[in-house]
């Protein structure tokens, strides 16, 4: 049997099965400005480290899935809700 060790091989991460229902939750919560993908991107870059460097937003805004000139703008906005969420408990 073949078994994939995030640890010891490059190129993957572990990913909880809830993730989807959790994107879910803060897309429901974000009242209009789904912010679900954003988080996915974070985690997709951070599960075994606490901080992410972001050097370059456009990437982010794009790995999220907003596209058009007012991507960074979105992105941006996104994330204050995702702080936001974060602060206040989810209310």
């Amino acid at each position: 049997m073949w078994l994939w060790q995030r640890k010891l091989n490059d190129g993957y991460t572990t990913v909880p099965r809830t993730l989807p229902y959790v994107m879910q939750a803060i897309d429901d919560q974000s009242k209009g400005q789904p912010a679900g993908h954003a988080l996915f991107c974070f985690w997709a870059r951070s599960p075994d480290h606490p901080l992410v460097i972001i050097e370059n937003p456009a990437t982010f805004a794009a790995e999220a899935g907003f596209k058009d000139e007012r991507a960074v703008d979105t992105w941006r906005r996104r994330m204050k809700r995702l702080a936001a969420h974060s602060t206040d408990g989810g209310q």
